[in-house]
C-alpha cells in the first residue's frame, strides 16, 4: 500500500486530470478527496510552490491548448470546455500564464512554458506520512544565527530522542534569551561536521541582526552569502514529534541524490529551517539547505 500522504497526493492529481473539463474549487476538490481545504493547499503549495488553485489553472490552460491548435472552436467555447463561467475569465488566467491572449497564441503558435501534472517519482517517502521533495536551489543573503549550541554522536542520535528533544527544550527554555530575533515563527537547526565523522554539533537557533551580541553561554553564526539546494520535508505530524528515524532517512535520501547527480558530499554545514505559521498539530513543513559546492 502506497504510504499515505503519497496516496493522498497521487488521488488529488488524478482527480484533477479526471475533472479537468469541470469547474473545481479549493472546497470542491477537499470534499472530494475527504482532506480538510487548509491541507489539500499546504501539500500542493509544498510541492510545486504555488497554490493549489494555481495549479489547476495551469492544468486546464495547457490541456486546453490542444483545442487552441488543432481546431477552429471559438474561444468562448473552449472557455466553456473547461469550466470557465464568462470568455473573459479564461483569457485573462491564459494572459497571466502565457503572457499573451488565446488569439495570439493561435496565431504565433510560439513556444510556451507549460504546466505539467505532478510526478510522484519527484517523492520520496520517509514513512507512511511523510516525504522528502527533491531540491530546488536559491540564494540567501549573509544572515547570522544565534542559539544553544550541543555535541551529538551520529549512533546516539538514532538511538535516542536526540535533535527534537534538543530542539522542543531550547524553545521552550532559552528562546526568550536570544537577542533581536528576527523573526519568532522561524526556526532554525545548524549542524556542523565535526572531524571524526561520527559526531556532529547541532545548534538550535534563531535568526537575528547582524549587531547582536549574544549573552554568555549561547553560540553565533553568521553565514555568507550563498547558494544552496532546499529540499523540503513534508509530514502530517507536528515538527515536535518528528522521529529520529525520519532524520536518518533524511539524510540518506539526500546523500543518495549527491551522489546520482555526482555532486560534491563534502559539505561541512547544513541547516533547516521551520515556518511556525505553517506548522500545525498535523502538519509541518521542513525545508533543509546543503551548500552548493559544484556552480
Amino acid at each position: 500500500m502506497n504510504p499515505i500522504l503519497l496516496e493522498h497526493i497521487g488521488n488529488i492529481v488524478d482527480y484533477i486530470e479526471e475533472h479537468i473539463k469541470e469547474s473545481l474549487s479549493l472546497e470542491g476538490l477537499s470534499e472530494s478527496l475527504f482532506i480538510s481545504p487548509f491541507y489539500l493547499n499546504r501539500i500542493f503549495s509544498a510541492i510545486t510552490g504555488q497554490p493549489l488553485m494555481r495549479y489547476v489553472s495551469g492544468r486546464k490552460l495547457m490541456c486546453s491548448l490542444e483545442e487552441l491548435l488543432n481546431t477552429d472552436m471559438r474561444i468562448i467555447d473552449i472557455a466553456n470546455e473547461y469550466g470557465y463561467s464568462f470568455e473573459n475569465s479564461y483569457i485573462r488566467a491564459f494572459k497571466r500564464e502565457f503572457g499573451l491572449a488565446p488569439n495570439e497564441y493561435r496565431k504565433s503558435r510560439c513556444e510556451l512554458s507549460l504546466t505539467a501534472a505532478i510526478n510522484l517519482n519527484q517523492l520520496a517517502a520517509i514513512n507512511e506520512q511523510s516525504i522528502l521533495i527533491k531540491p530546488k536551489m536559491v540564494v540567501k543573503p549573509e544572515f547570522s544565527l544565534a542559539g544553544l549550541q550541543t555535541r551529538m554522536s551520529v549512533t546516539d542520535n538514532l538511538e535516542n530522542a536526540g535533535i527534537t528533544d534538543f530542539a522542543n527544550e531550547f524553545i521552550a527554555n532559552h528562546m526568550q534569551c536570544i537577542p533581536d530575533i528576527v523573526d519568532k515563527n522561524s526556526y532554525y537547526g545548524y549542524v556542523e561536521s565535526l572531524a571524526e565523522h561520527t559526531a556532529f554539533s547541532y545548534t538550535a537557533a534563531f535568526e537575528i541582526s547582524s549587531s547582536a551580541i549574544v549573552p554568555t553561554g549561547y553560540v553565533k553564526h553568521t553565514l555568507p552569502s550563498s547558494k544552496y539546494w532546499v529540499f523540503r520535508f513534508v509530514a502530517l505530524h507536528s515538527p515536535a514529534c518528528i522521529t529520529q528515524k525520519e532524520y536518518h532517512h533524511m539524510f540518506y535520501l539526500i546523500r543518495d541524490w549527491f551522489k546520482l547527480g555526482g555532486l560534491d558530499l563534502s559539505f561541512p554545514m547544513h541547516f533547516e529551517r521551520i515556518d511556525g505559521t505553517i506548522c500545525t498539530n498535523n502538519y509541518c513543513e521542513i525545508d533543509l539547505y546543503y551548500p552548493v559546492n559544484n556552480c
